[in-house]
């Protein structure tokens, strides 16, 4: 593995001045020393089951300003606070072993050994929608809820209301997450990655650029590019909507990772079952390790928002702030293609226009130039591929101000001005 050490090289070069020796001496940092600094800290206050700290969560939900973290023992907890404080949400829960929580408009669904929940109210109660199903992951796309269990998908097109089942394989497989993207849905499984391109229909094996038999960990979309982490830590990545795959040389070697996370400028962060954390700032050509304040270096899985990433390991939750990993944001971005505006500027109506996030939880919400939140313009799922809002601006003066579209894990701005 390609650890990148602080390595000080030392040159002593001895020159005769004047009957004295000069020694010149350079050192050479070969790591950001901002990444040095940074360190972990408990966020572990209210995470109690039955008088003991819970200890392990597997899952994070990331709904704004509100985490929700599920746990292999206690159940479901929230924080409203970035993680300083939890309270337990689990009333009407029966099961306590929670596989996957999924944020969709204002309905949260949590995946368990027992079936899938749903919560219209933030988690302060629950009502069982599927019953008899280890519910390993959950993803959404349209009016569309696929729920993944074994070699079988769950699809309900009202809400929960009824399922139909689809099975992927005759063979012995396990599903192990879904994931959304603008045209497709797919499932990443013990033995290859499945795909559809008709809201779950009919299903097909990959296997341009990547064998369809892999077992699949875990996968996450950053912007356009979909990746999947595999057995032996191979990194795949897609360009073009699932249709082939690149192998990616991560160097990582004998590091198990169990969780990936893209940022802008081809920064990775992984989280490893014997490494801890490690921070690629060079597309996993080389990797950091940041570590420091970490009791174990066994991490589950990681959640991330605009100013924090968790981790959590067998001693609880830990948090570390994005820019001292030098993260600006999770997914800071102006791509035209995703939010619209015009006229630019303007003085009585912008017309808004999001496009690509179909099936997505977005927030959108227009800030003066200080960053006061003035109005939230739009709140809910994209039930489309693109969506047109008329903003009203007669009532702000002239100057210039800004929109922020929170998507997932994915944030765009855009500046406007509005003239007088």
């Amino acid at each position: 593995m390609n650890f990148i050490n602080l390595t000080i090289n030392i040159l002593f070069n001895e020159v005769l001045m004047k009957n004295s020796f000069v020694i010149g001496i350079t050192i050479f940092f070969m790591l950001n020393i901002s990444i040095l600094s940074a360190q972990w800290e408990r966020a572990n206050t209210g995470l109690i089951y039955n008088g003991n700290y819970v200890r392990f969560i597997l899952v994070y939900c990331m709904d704004g300003n509100n985490i929700f973290a599920g746990s292999s023992d206690g159940g479901i907890y929230y924080s409203s606070d970035n993680g300083s404080n939890w309270i337990a949400k689990n009333n009407g829960l029966n099961d306590t072993t929670i596989s996957a929580i999924v944020v969709n408009g204002n309905r949260l669904y949590a995946g368990t050994e027992g079936g899938m929940y749903l919560s219209e109210n933030k988690g302060d109660s629950w009502e069982k929608i599927l019953s008899n199903f280890t519910i390993s992951t959950i993803a959404f796309k349209g009016s569309k809820i696929f729920g993944g269990y074994f070699r079988w998908i769950k699809i309900s097109s009202d809400k929960g209301e009824n399922w139909n089942t689809i099975s992927l394989s005759s063979k012995l497989i396990n599903i192990r997450v879904l994931l959304t993207s603008k045209n497709n849905i797919f499932a990443g499984t013990s033995r290859g990655i499945y795909f559809s391109s008709d809201d779950g229909g009919s299903w097909s094996t990959i296997s341009i650029g990547i064998p369809d038999t892999i077992s699949v960990k875990f996968m996450t979309k950053y912007k356009d590019n979909i990746y999947a982490v595999c057995a032996k830590n191979e990194f795949y990545l897609s360009t073009d909507d699932g249709v082939s795959w690149n192998h990616l040389n991560n160097n990582l070697e004998d590091a198990a990772v169990n969780y990936l996370a893209v940022f802008e400028n081809n920064y990775y962060l992984v989280a490893t079952q014997n490494y801890g954390i490690l921070i690629s700032t060079d597309n996993g050509s080389n990797w950091t390790p940041f570590n420091d304040g970490l009791n174990n270096l066994e991490i589950y899985t990681l959640g991330i928002n605009d100013e924090y990433v968790f981790a959590s390991n067998n001693y609880g939750v830990y948090r570390a702030k994005l820019e001292d990993l030098g993260i600006s944001s999770v997914n800071e971005n102006s791509y035209i293609n995703n939010l619209n505006i015009s006229p630019n500027p303007a003085s009585e109506v912008i017309n808004i226009r999001i496009e690509g996030l179909e099936g997505q939880n977005c927030k959108l919400t227009i800030y003066d130039e200080l960053g006061n939140p003035l109005s939230g313009a739009f709140d809910g799922v994209m039930t489309s591929d693109s969506k047109t809002i008329n903003c009203d601006c007669r009532n702000l003066v002239s100057g210039v101000y800004f929109m922020r579209l929170i998507c997932g894990n994915q944030i765009f701005t855009r500046t406007f001005g509005v003239i007088r």
